[in-house]
């Protein structure tokens, strides 16, 4: 039964089986910003339809064709000990399976920190979470080359004036040529606009965005932008014009020096998908989409800006067709960008 209370939803009577929400109050979001280590972070908030609440913990779900998506891992509402927070989250996503069951929704999702351990879904990895540790010495080492790299073609060539900043502190003729930098890349692009960005291309840049951007004599060039959550950036738009060959690398290795200024101790890449376990299937489905999706192009790229690599995760019901519910994860997220 589903009653309404002070305009929440409410499946079933007892708060202790958890219940759903249209939305988040701005008080519940700013507590959800003060928590590290959730990669969809800023996608899951802007695509979230429902919000399924059981004690500590929160699951943002897109909800659509009688399914319930879920958009990355659990959200903690609290700041409770790390066993709190692995017992909630295992409850979390059992109620969320039972009132699903009871109200014939198939529940699903991506972008999975850990293997659920809840015996009725299945997890299965989808690829690798890139990041890059600022909190030491980065640019030492074989594997920060392609950071100095970049440093250097700069510092020797001088080839592009870099600007950086809070979106909020531009003037309006400032924030104009930022997004005709942007949705001229985007109109460039083919659908489904996978691997270039987190963000949707109608998605406005928000004021609180950290932005660098690249130009020269020409004009604009190169573009990142992303969003603070604590001492974590979260990388969430990558733009650049065709003949920029070494502006978005540039970008990245100067981007890391601007963040570790503001405190910044690590940044997120984000996901690469379609490489986890079996190898050889992953490799042959990476063959077959790569008309539309360089997938090994996308990791190529992250790995040259990142020291770590992190199993990320999706998982489905071991009820339904696995194959079904991967092509719908799969187009949900591809084209409706989730």
């Amino acid at each position: 039964m589903m009653t309404e209370t002070a305009g929440i939803k409410v499946y079933g009577q007892d708060k202790t089986k958890g219940y759903f929400s249209k939305s988040l109050s701005s008080e519940e979001r700013k507590k959800l910003f003060q928590i590290p280590n959730h990669e969809l972070l800023g996608p899951a908030l802007r695509r979230a339809n429902l919000f399924f609440h059981y004690r500590s913990t929160i699951l943002c779900i897109y909800e659509k064709w009688g399914s319930w998506f879920v958009l990355g891992d659990v959200l903690y509402s609290e700041d409770v000990n790390a066993k709190s927070r692995g017992v909630d989250r295992e409850a979390c996503f059992q109620l969320l399976y039972h009132h699903s069951a009871e109200l014939s929704k198939n529940v699903l999702g991506y972008y999975i920190n850990l293997p659920i351990l809840f015996l009725e879904f299945k997890c299965h990895q989808l690829g690798y979470s890139h990041q890059q540790d600022l909190s030491q010495e980065y640019l030492v080492g074989a594997e920060a080359e392609e950071i100095r790299r970049a440093i250097n073609f700069q510092a020797r060539e001088s080839v592009y004036d870099i600007e950086s900043g809070h979106y909020a502190d531009l003037n309006e003729t400032q924030k104009s040529k930022v997004k005709d930098l942007y949705q001229k890349f985007i109109q460039r692009q083919k659908p489904p606009y996978i691997g270039y960005l987190l963000a949707k291309p109608k998605d406005e840049i928000k004021e609180e965005e950290f932005f660098i951007k690249a130009s020269n004599t020409v004009g604009d060039l190169a573009l990142i932008s992303g969003f603070r959550n604590l001492d974590v950036f979260y990388v969430d738009r990558l733009a650049k014009t065709e003949d920029s060959k070494m502006s978005l690398d540039v970008l990245m290795a100067f981007l890391y020096e601007e963040l570790k200024a503001y405190g910044i101790k690590r940044v997120s890449l984000g996901l690469s998908s379609f490489f986890g376990e079996p190898k050889k299937k992953w490799e042959k489905f990476r063959k077959l989409i790569r008309f539309w999706y360089d997938a090994e192009a996308l990791r190529s790229f992250k790995r040259k800006y990142s020291e770590q690599e992190i199993p990320s995760y999706y998982f489905v019901e071991k009820r339904k067709s696995h194959l079904w519910q991967f092509i719908k994860l799969s187009f949900i997220s591809v084209y409706l960008k989730l």
